[in-house]
């Protein structure tokens, strides 16, 4: 697993961020930022086996594609506001953005497996310019997505505007393996332990009868 310290990067200011992609709606991002931080910036296309950059706060531009034969995890702990911008699109087995974590992909996402969301009340957030891919897309009642299209199991709840084929809600044990359950209902956490392991998460049956036929676009 790579951490940025690992990657061929630049390391630039905010400013010179702000002059390379002027007007670009992310530079919020910096603002929130409790003090400034070097932004590691790759100008090329990037291709690893996996990622995850840490507890925070971290910024990281890839003006190009970002490939990964494994997961990419742009995790942060409480409120540590940080920044991911992809040029490019983005491939991976298993993608997640919690807590502080704002990722702006500027094409397709892909993943493999799952891409999972969480503590969008702490600013985390995804946004895909183009298509967003997966066997399921797996969020909590206060993260939301914006993606031009959506070809993937979805789990959210009202509000988002997102199709909804599993309410967060909701009890799931015809829907989940148990070892992604806490008391009945989706672990956001646990779900992620068992997709970066390789472990189940959707139940077989439940995956071939949820999966929509069509791929969604927001209206």
């Amino acid at each position: 697993m790579k951490t940025l310290n690992d990657l061929d990067a630049k390391q630039l200011s905010a400013d010179d961020v702000k002059q390379l992609f002027p007007n670009a709606w992310w530079h919020e991002v910096f603002g929130y930022m409790r003090e400034p931080i070097p932004v590691h910036f790759v100008d090329h296309g990037l291709e690893l086996d996996a990622l995850a950059p840490g507890a925070g706060p971290w910024a990281l531009i890839v003006h190009g594609d970002l490939h990964a034969t494994g997961d990419l995890d742009f995790w942060t702990s409480d409120y540590k506001c940080s920044l991911l911008v992809v040029q490019g699109n983005v491939r991976a087995r298993n993608f997640r953005f919690t807590n502080g974590a704002t990722c702006v992909v500027a094409h397709d996402l892909e993943a493999r497996d799952y891409v999972l969301g969480r503590y969008g009340d702490e600013s985390a957030r995804l946004e895909v310019g183009g298509m967003l891919r997966a066997r399921a897309l797996l969020l909590d009642h206060v993260t939301g997505v914006d993606a031009k299209e959506i070809d993937a199991i979805v789990c959210s709840t009202e509000g988002w505007g997102l199709p909804i084929d599993i309410d967060y809600y909701a009890e799931a044990t015809d829907v989940f393996v148990p070892a992604v359950l806490d008391e009945d209902r989706l672990d956001l956490h646990l779900a992620w332990e068992a997709a970066s392991h390789g472990a189940p998460v959707l139940l077989p049956e439940a995956e071939q009868r949820l999966r929509r036929p069509q791929i969604w676009s927001r209206p």
